[in-house]
């Protein structure tokens, strides 16, 4: 037994002979460079900017047809403040009112208003691709213009966006109030507008 004892009491000696004095320990250095600085800081979307076609029935006349400008920006979640500048013209040359012949004017937009978000979700077609859309109600007041004629414009409608991540379109229809000054010789004070405007974020 006592042989057995100093066996084992030799071959630990010559295993600790065996290690060296001078070895180290894995001890591995913190890393500095994470990744976390390379990260550029996420994209704010403060609103939209479009470009639009418009086609308008305006009481006792014709068809008129424009361009639309506007801008949305956000104040909120749901809320919008919106602004709008469009230059229409009519697809006929003459209107009769009162048994008078009238040289329609072109005609030119201004408005302010503001929006609100009635519904937010993800729409898709195929199954696969999924694009978030927003439907709003719109309100407007501003100035349309005939030539030497304007007057007071009120406005509400719905519009409904589509979303892409850098890009977004949308359909509207309002109908709009004018005022009697507008367009004395014709007495227009009402209308329909549809439109359809692509733009992208800022």
């Amino acid at each position: 037994m006592r042989s057995i004892t100093l066996a084992l009491a030799g071959l630990l000696m010559l295993t600790a002979a065996g290690v060296r004095a001078d070895e180290t320990i894995y001890q591995p250095a913190p890393m500095v460079d994470n990744g976390l600085n390379d990260l550029t800081k996420p994209s704010t979307q403060h609103g939209m900017l479009g470009l639009g076609y418009t086609t308008s029935l305006i009481e006792n006349t014709g068809l008129q047809n424009g361009v639309l400008v506007s801008a949305r920006y956000f104040t909120g979640d749901k809320w919008y403040a919106l602004g709008e500048v469009e230059m229409a013209t009519y697809s006929t040359n003459t209107l009769v009112a009162d048994d008078s012949v009238n040289v329609p004017d072109d005609s030119t937009r201004y408005a302010l208003g503001m929006g609100y978000s009635l519904l937010q979700g993800n729409a898709s077609v195929s199954g696969k691709t999924v694009m978030p859309f927003v439907l709003a109600v719109e309100l407007a007041a501003g100035e349309q213009s005939f030539g030497d004629t304007g007057g007071l414009y009120l406005s509400g409608g719905i519009s409904t966006q589509v979303h892409w991540k850098k890009y977004w379109g949308a359909l509207g229809i309002r109908q709009f109030n004018l005022d009697e000054n507008a367009q004395p010789l014709i007495n227009s004070e009402w209308g329909i507008q549809w439109d359809i405007q692509l733009g992208f974020w800022f």
